[in-house]
């Protein structure tokens, strides 16, 4: 059976926003935090650099959909 490596992804301002689980090990990647397992408690939390923020911060509905929009639009483009 094949091992899952469980990754924070993080936006521009250190916060987590979603979790991303893969077969194989990321180097050398920005914006990616190892976690041990799947564990969607870190999702709106602040990296610190050495362990997440007791505070969350979630975004607005609107912040969500326009990033949404957004990455549609780039694919578009492609």
């Amino acid at each position: 059976m094949k091992k899952f490596y469980y990754y924070a992804r993080l936006n521009d301002n250190d916060v987590c926003i979603e979790i991303v689980s893969r077969v194989d090990r990321l180097k050398d990647v920005t914006g990616y935090v190892e976690i041990p397992e799947y564990n969607e408690t870190v999702r709106y939390r602040k990296w610190l650099g050495d362990q997440w923020s007791f505070e969350t911060y979630e975004p607005e509905i609107d912040t969500v959909i326009q990033d949404t929009l957004s990455e549609l639009e780039i694919k578009w483009e492609k």
